[in-house]
């Protein structure tokens, strides 16, 4: 008795298309029935596998399958890695924003407390002109203070974050190289499913030499 070959999974192990669906969203897959066997009055009959075809057949099935589960746990492990960078990059850059717009106000500041320094700078006459002159110079004095603080903190802010976005880098270029190794691996998953489909999808084979090669495999796990 001869059945058609199609992926472990829709035979009761695991379904190729199912996985392929679940690793690759954007890849078309066949909307056929895995399970249809050839029918008789088909004008094309595809040929019946050879035990050794068979083996191979069945071998980069099961090599497919490992594959796309071992992506599927590597994108799991690593989504939280790829979140925690995006969400600190977001942080980073509000904060850069908010330390430029105070780098910014305390520049307009700074202008206008060298114009009041200029003013406090003429001299005057008179006990009470000076009296009055003094009370705005300390006055000032205490706002000069204050900005200066500021100013410093800013600068010691700056600084800070700078730090901060190297290190950030270093994981950031981490992360876009662990997506490209799992892009790569995708993609060398789907030229194996295409592989698969090719040569084995559908293809008759004897039952007695499936029987036989998959308990071999089994035996050698």
């Amino acid at each position: 008795m001869k059945r058609v070959l199609i992926s472990l999974c829709v035979t009761s192990l695991f379904s190729m298309q199912a996985y392929a669906q679940a690793t690759t969203p954007d890849k078309k897959v066949s909307t056929k029935t895995a399970t249809a066997p050839v029918a008789e009055t088909t004008k094309v009959k595809k040929r019946s596998l050879s035990r050794d075809q068979l083996r191979r057949c069945i071998v980069a099935d099961r090599e497919n399958k490992a594959a796309s589960e071992a992506i599927a746990a590597d994108e799991a492990k690593f989504a939280p890695e790829f979140d925690v960078v995006k969400a600190e990059e977001d942080a980073l850059r509000k904060k850069a924003e908010a330390l430029g717009d105070e780098g910014n106000a305390n520049k307009a500041e700074r202008e206008v407390l060298a114009a009041t320094a200029k003013e406090l700078s003429v001299p005057v006459e008179g006990k009470a002109k000076l009296k009055e002159l003094k009370a705005k110079r300390d006055a000032f004095n205490l706002k000069i203070d204050a900005f200066t603080k500021r100013n410093e903190a800013n600068k010691e802010a700056w600084k800070v974050q700078d730090e901060a976005q190297a290190q950030l880098l270093v994981r950031s270029e981490a992360t876009i190289a662990t997506k490209k190794k799992l892009k790569s691996r995708q993609e060398d998953l789907n030229l194996g499913i295409d592989s698969w489909t090719a040569d084995c999808e559908n293809r008759p084979y004897a039952e007695r030499d499936h029987a036989a090669i998959v308990k071999e495999l089994d035996q050698k796990k």
